[in-house]
């Protein structure tokens, strides 16, 4: 019963460590983007677009870790994937270059930490129930 119970203290603490990172992978990612608007008066890639952040966008090509990369150099990854040595499942989505206005999505592990479910967000009927809006 003992064993149970740490079992379950440290998934729940490995859990909650994870979506922290996530929450801190997100921030940097915003910052640099911020940084990137400020130099260069727009967004990264195309407005109305989505990106997978370590991917391209699949109608674009463009590569938002090419573009932060002056501003940041290693991109961040989710901590599962990452482990796995997959690419993270954050997104990204630049709503409109002219007021700098973009989003950056991840999946928490644990719903509670999560503000919201933002569904399909590159067109792949994924949800993400964490998002920093810009």
């Amino acid at each position: 019963m003992k064993n149970d119970f740490r079992r379950g203290f440290l998934m729940g603490a490995r859990v909650k460590s994870r979506d922290v990172t996530r929450k801190q992978n997100l921030d940097q990612l915003v910052k640099a983007t911020n940084l990137y608007y400020s130099q260069n008066g727009e967004l990264p890639g195309v407005g109305g677009e989505c990106y997978h952040v370590l991917g391209s966008s699949p109608d674009s090509g463009i590569s938002l870790a090419t573009d932060l990369d002056p501003f940041m150099k290693d991109i961040p990854v989710d901590p599962m994937k990452g482990a796995l040595g997959l690419n993270g499942n954050y997104v990204y989505n630049n709503v409109a270059d002219d007021t700098g206005s973009f989003n950056f999505c991840a999946i928490m592990e644990n719903a509670g930490t999560g503000n919201g479910s933002y569904t399909d967000m590159c067109g792949d009927g994924t949800t993400y129930n964490y998002c920093v809006t810009q």
